[in-house]
């Protein structure tokens, strides 16, 4: 496995051995590695932003990649961290404190145009005025493409008219696996072409992803869609299309809601700060303790907490004051660690 460093705020030598010599671009990383690397194991990209400054836009591409010898996008490292990586933190919501890409109508922050790509803890914020998104998948050659996403948090700033989405894919063949992302905020009104999930894949499946704030939530465009776990609230629609759902929770009352639903409901007696991003569980909750648990996916929480026998609907994992998680007796294990990892 071959491990390369990214930090906008790297000096040393820019050749991305170490996080004293870091890319300073996530681009400038996957052009100097782009190749083919069968048979080499994966390559993770370590991100982290050491003194809060954001990355561009970046596009994978022109890689050839299996399923065992992947392209992995980490984020989530420690300011000053130096040497190996260690674990990376969980972001919970949106912060200059982790690695993250801001920028102004580039069509894609994150632009995935290769197969086996997994996106891990990344945080991006799309700013439209014409056409932006936070995370794009499209123009992939493989069929049956196998694209993870986990731990992302896209976030919309939109004005005027045009396209914004947080996670957008465009493949039909794609296979799709969402694990505790977040987007809000891509929001025009009465405009589809703005919303916090277009996905059109041959197997889509999302487990404890959130969306709010969005002129749709999740749309499903084509395939065969489940989601475990969900909320998706504050949107001009929820859930759009052909999709499964499993103890999930909207303000629409969308058919298959089977836990927490709140139908027109502010949703101020859920989470701390909605309209900021902060989708901190609020004790008396009903997603608390209401999901699915032991799915395959989601076994730790976007704010870092082991879930237990009692699984919460949506990202975030309830944690009580002086920070044990509820149920308490009943987190004794976690389940099905971050899914990128074989």
């Amino acid at each position: 496995m071959a491990d390369w460093y990214v930090d906008p705020n790297a000096a040393g030598e820019n050749n991305g051995t170490t996080w004293g010599n870091a890319y300073t671009s996530l681009q400038a990383a996957e052009t100097a590695k782009n190749a083919n690397i069968t048979g080499a194991g994966p390559i993770t990209f370590h991100c982290k932003s050491s003194a809060g400054s954001a990355d561009v836009k970046t596009i994978f591409t022109g890689w050839t990649t299996t399923a065992d010898d992947y392209i992995l996008v980490q984020g989530g490292y420690a300011a000053g961290e130096t040497g190996t990586p260690g674990t990376p933190l969980y972001p919970g919501k949106y912060s200059t404190s982790y690695y993250h890409v801001e920028a102004i109508d580039t069509d894609s922050n994150v632009y995935v145009q290769e197969d086996y790509v997994r996106v891990d803890k990344i945080l991006s914020k799309a700013i439209v005025t014409t056409t932006g998104y936070a995370f794009r998948a499209a123009g992939i050659n493989a069929t049956n493409n196998d694209l993870r996403f986990s731990d992302c948090i896209a976030v919309g700033v939109c004005s005027g008219t045009g396209i914004g989405r947080g996670f957008y894919d465009a493949d039909p063949d794609s296979i799709l696996t969402f694990v505790n992302c977040i987007a809000y905020g891509f929001y025009i009104a009465a405009d589809l072409g703005f919303g916090g999930y277009q996905l059109y894949g041959a197997t889509i499946d999302l487990y404890n992803c959130l969306a709010y704030g969005n002129t749709f939530g999740i749309q499903i465009g084509a395939g065969t869609a489940t989601c475990y776990n969900c909320v998706s609230f504050n949107n001009e629609n929820d859930f759009v299309g052909t999709v499964t759902l499993y103890e999930c929770a909207s303000d629409d009352n969308d058919a298959e809601n089977h836990a927490g639903n709140e139908v027109d409901a502010t949703w101020s007696t859920d989470f701390l700060d909605a309209a900021n991003g902060d989708f901190t569980l609020l004790v008396g909750s009903p997603l608390i303790g209401g999901g699915d648990t032991g799915l395959a996916y989601g076994g730790t929480s976007i704010n870092g907490v082991a879930r237990g026998v009692a699984w919460d609907i949506g990202p975030w994992e309830y944690v009580a004051a002086g920070g044990l998680s509820i149920p308490v007796a009943k987190h004794v294990r976690s389940l099905s660690p971050n899914f990128h990892v074989y």
